[in-house]
């Protein structure tokens, strides 16, 4: 079988399940998940696994989810479930700092710092490892940083950490590890209402960052690639070339983006600004300004290679020109109240920001992670009509302009 039966074939079965899922979806409702009606952002999930690790949390369980968590690769052995003394969220450390869940033994302490989608920042977790080491007072203590992807080297340098986890002090742990440790546990839990809630943040963890495809599906691609020799070998050439469609993907989306933009502001210098994206890397993006003279920007940027948890906001072109408060400070509300989210701060730079959100903005679905879904590439193939990935960025950015419209002296340099 060469690549195009390969690929059609795949692309065919997949339709097939997708369109039973459709069929039965009233009794099956395979697309209901309950972490979409929930807090599900950084601090909501630090609180679920925080509960699940505490023995006396109102899951009812006992030291069960705790036992399995201590069983994963790395982590101390002389954390005895039987000597936890408690868990706390939100644990503040002597700078002011916050560690998301923090865990205090009998013979020493571990913290947590959980990273779903967002960086880590400057030194965050030099000072949380200069914490514990002060705080366990010549006891064991422990560093653990829960995300798909290492240490930013901004939040502490790449020796320490490395001498950290040569040392046993500190390791990384990913969300497929925790995926692995809800699963683990699911057959021992007793209670159902506890078993329901643990599969459905089994099922968010696994789909909302970890990315992967529903399992019916991914079955059947496996099944596919597997078919014979020859399938697993088209299956190595598509994977091989992936990065060079990308690559083609990418100048494409460029130069239609800058087309659209360059007619919806022709009143701009330079209406868009380009940060290397074609590289892939973290914290790479693209920038749009509205008109003349502006010193702040409509910004989208990745916060992990490969084109992974995409946000977006207003910030400063550059992080020597301080900003005034006389400015970020109206520049907030105003992105408050057009986006009905409280955003975030960031650095001398970001005035405002958030995670793009599955098809926020009628961006289109998976806009908010290109590592892990195929539909931003598929929106940058053409941009014949509406649908094209470059209209509907051109139309987002549009409909901020609006919200400033007669605040635009906002984003200009403070007289």
């Amino acid at each position: 079988m060469d690549i195009p039966d390969l690929l059609d074939k795949v692309s065919r079965e997949t339709d097939v399940l997708r369109e039973a899922r459709c069929r039965f979806a009233d009794k099956l409702a395979p697309d209901f998940r309950l972490f979409d009606y929930l807090r599900n952002d950084e601090y909501g999930l630090s609180r679920c696994i925080a509960d699940l690790l505490n023995p006396k949390g109102p899951h009812g369980q006992g030291d069960q989810f705790l036992q399995q968590f201590l069983k994963i690769e790395n982590l101390p052995e002389w954390a005895n479930p039987h000597e936890l003394k408690d868990v706390t969220t939100e644990w503040l450390t002597e700078n002011k700092r916050r560690i998301d869940i923090f865990l205090e033994f009998e013979h020493g302490c571990i913290g947590v710092e959980n990273k779903p989608w967002a960086g880590d920042g400057e030194n965050q977790l030099s000072d949380y490892a200069d914490s514990l080491g002060k705080l366990s007072r010549g006891r064991n203590w422990y560093l653990i940083f829960l995300s798909n992807r290492e240490p930013a080297e901004e939040s502490i340098k790449r020796d320490r950490w490395e001498e950290l986890t040569k040392e046993s002090k500190a390791a990384r742990i990913d969300f497929r590890q925790i995926e692995r440790w809800l699963e683990a546990c699911f057959g021992r839990i007793k209670a159902y209402h506890v078993r329901v809630f643990v599969e459905e943040l089994t099922k968010y963890v696994r789909h909302e960052i970890n990315g992967e495809l529903e399992m019916s599906e991914q079955d059947q691609v496996v099944r596919q690639v597997l078919e014979s020799p020859k399938t697993l070998e088209s299956a190595f050439d598509i994977t091989a070339s992936w990065p060079a469609v990308r690559a083609e993907l990418i100048t494409r989306f460029k130069a239609q983006l800058d087309v659209r933009i360059r007619k919806a502001f022709p009143q701009a210098e330079k209406p868009i600004y380009w940060d290397r994206i074609e590289e892939g890397k973290a914290h790479r993006g693209f920038g749009i300004w509205f008109g003349p003279g502006q010193d702040k920007l409509l910004y989208y940027s990745f916060d992990a290679a490969n084109y992974g948890q995409f946000y977006w906001g207003i910030c400063g072109e550059s992080a020597k020109i301080p900003l005034k408060d006389e400015q970020t400070g109206p520049i907030r509300e105003l992105m408050i109240s057009f986006t009905g989210r409280p955003g975030k701060t960031y650095g001398p730079t970001w005035i405002w920001w958030d995670w793009m959100k599955e098809n926020d903005f009628d961006l289109g679905p998976g806009i908010n992670d290109w590592s892990v879904h195929a539909g931003p590439w598929i929106g940058m193939i053409h941009d014949e009509n509406e649908n094209s990935l470059a209209a509907k960025f051109t139309q987002m950015a549009m409909n901020v302009a609006k919200a400033f419209e007669t605040k635009m002296d906002l984003l200009k340099p403070l007289r």
